[in-house]
C-alpha cells in the first residue's frame, strides 16, 4: 500500500509516494540531503539544479561501486563453494 509523505530537502518540500515506512523514507531523504549539503559546501558557486545533478551522479557512482563489490563477493563465495564440493567429492566413500 502506498503512503504519501511530505519531506523537505534543502528547504524545498516534496510529496513522496512510497510503499516503504516513514522511517525508511526519512533515512533516504536524510542521506540525499547530507550529500547535497556536502557538495554545496565544497562548491558554493553551484546552483541548486547543478547540486542536484552532481549529487545524483555521486550517489549513482556509490550504487554501482556497491553492486560491483557485491558481485565480486558472490563470485568469491561461488568459487569457495565449488572448492569445498570438490574436496567433499574427492573424499573416499565410507
Amino acid at each position: 500500500m502506498k503512503h504519501t509523505y511530505e519531506v523537505e530537502i534543502l528547504g524545498q518540500k516534496f510529496n513522496i509516494k512510497s510503499t516503504q515506512p516513514k522511517p525508511y523514507v526519512d533515512k533516504i531523504v536524510n542521506y540525499v540531503t547530507s550529500k547535497m549539503k556536502e557538495l554545496h559546501k565544497n562548491s558554493k558557486a553551484l546552483t541548486g539544479h547543478h547540486v542536484a545533478i552532481l549529487t545524483l551522479l555521486n550517489i549513482t557512482d556509490e550504487l554501482f561501486q556497491s553492486e560491483n563489490e557485491v558481485q565480486a563477493y558472490k563470485e568469491k563465495v561461488i568459487h569457495r563453494a565449488k572448492n569445498i564440493l570438490q574436496m567433499i567429492d574427492a573424499q573416499p566413500s565410507t
